[in-house]
């Protein structure tokens, strides 16, 4: 998993970023960019919210990197 990808502000994210913490939306642009890819698997979309609804139960929009 690329940490450093998760890390970066996104697209919705203000430049002001802790560390310790990625976004949902992130994480979704991570996925995104890996179905993109030629990556040998591809992640489908019931999947995605199945992981982000694990990491993220209460829907609060920040998932800590260290539980992914």
């Amino acid at each position: 998993m690329d940490i450093s990808f998760l890390q970066e502000p996104g697209k919705t994210v203000s430049t002001t970023v802790n560390v310790q913490f990625c976004t949902r939306e992130r994480l979704q642009e991570y996925f995104m960019k890996i179905n993109s890819s030629s990556a040998p698997f591809q992640f489908p979309d019931d999947e995605i919210e199945l992981i982000l609804n694990e990491l993220d139960p209460y829907s609060t929009g920040a998932i800590q990197i260290s539980n992914i």
